[in-house]
């Protein structure tokens, strides 16, 4: 059975080499091809927070809570979004946009957070838990939902409590995107089953050639380029790459436009001080 491919980011240069190396395929390509995530333990895995959080209740029950908790955001969170991110018609205000906006402000959804930047990703991968590895996971070949036939037909899977033959899992992101989302470059994981990990389910996607070439990249053919990947950033490298995306400009206060990103940035700076006094 195919696995995902991990790599270890141990050096600066290797990093910077497969940097390159995605940059060259999205410019043959001329579209951004794969959506990356980061995060601040390597150990975790791709299993949304409201997963987490319900696992130890029946299925039924586990919909019943995230249908409510959809219904409280939907009600409350006009107060509060900018005017025209919320639909006025709530016939058309799909679950799919109510979760994409919820996760981006912060209530457990069964959505995984992605960017189509690598150094974004890094940003979150580096961010926290500087004595532990990092992991960026990677992933090619997603469907955008936006390009599933009949988007709306297929939201009614959501709540069907009978699991499905083959899970469906798609990339998503708003139609009126925030400040936010924009400078992150963000994007959304989201599966037919709530309880679902999103790395199985990945996996679960490949056709027939792409678990052929993936397996063959496990196995250590350099020549294959896997669709799921893993890059581990290890402890001692993420002051440095903190750093650096300073130097680019990837920080708290340009990722989290507003007061949160500057008291964040403020953060991210003493990190940098920290490791520097102490070299």
């Amino acid at each position: 059975m195919a696995a995902w491919k991990e790599l270890v980011l141990g050096t600066k240069g290797e990093f910077s080499q497969v940097a390159d190396g995605f940059a060259d395929i999205e410019l043959r390509i001329g579209d951004p091809t794969y959506f990356f995530r980061g995060q601040s333990n390597a150990d975790w895995g791709l299993v949304p927070a409201l997963s987490r959080i319900v696992n130890d209740v029946n299925y039924e029950d586990q919909l019943i809570i995230e249908k409510l908790g959809t219904v409280d955001f939907q009600q409350r969170a006009h107060l509060w979004l900018p005017q025209g991110m919320m639909s006025n018609d709530n016939e058309n205000w799909r679950w799919l946009e109510s979760w994409t906006l919820m996760q981006h402000h912060g209530a457990p959804t069964r959505m995984l957070d992605w960017t189509r930047s690598l150094f974004v990703a890094l940003y979150f991968a580096v961010r926290e838990n500087q004595d532990i590895d990092g992991a960026i996971w990677v992933a090619g070949g997603l469907t955008p939902f936006a390009t599933v036939p009949n988007v709306h037909e297929e939201e009614k899977r959501f709540f069907t409590i009978d699991e499905p033959a083959n899970t469906t899992i798609a990339a998503t992101k708003l139609s009126r995107l925030s400040e936010r989302m924009i400078a992150q470059q963000a994007w959304c994981t989201v599966a037919d089953r709530l309880d679902v990990d999103h790395a199985d389910a990945l996996l679960a996607t490949l056709d027939d050639e792409q678990r052929r070439e993936q397996q063959q990249a496990v196995e250590g053919d350099s020549e294959t380029t896997a669709t799921l990947m893993k890059l581990i950033i290890p402890a001692e490298m993420k002051a440095h790459h903190l750093c650096m995306l300073r130097g680019m400009n990837i920080t708290a206060a340009s990722l989290f436009p507003g007061i949160d990103g500057i008291g964040a940035s403020i953060r991210d700076a003493a990190l940098i001080r920290t490791y520097s006094s102490s070299i």
